[in-house]
């Protein structure tokens, strides 16, 4: 595995809806420090998304005070790449 590889965080976040996404989405790009820690932002398999971070205890810290999300995971970064299809 690259260096670049391992330092890719990815956290998988489960919502409480499928058509609470965008909401969710509006709520973390309105958050002062979210939109900075957070590479990319990817919809999945429907009521998830998939977030590259850069410091995934600050997200994670961050985005427990964002409704409608019922769960956040660290993923390996194979697993997000197999959900990407990459």
């Amino acid at each position: 595995m690259s260096q670049a590889q391992t330092d890719v965080n990815w956290i998988l976040v489960s919502l409480t809806s499928p058509k609470k996404k965008d909401l969710v989405l509006k709520q973390i790009k309105s958050d002062e420090n979210l939109p900075n820690l957070i590479r990319s932002e990817h919809s999945v398999y429907g009521e998830w998304l998939l977030l590259e971070v850069s410091d995934v205890q600050l997200v994670r810290e961050r985005m427990q005070k964002i409704s409608y999300i019922k769960k956040l995971e660290r993923i390996k970064p194979e697993e997000a790449s197999r959900m990407l299809g990459v």
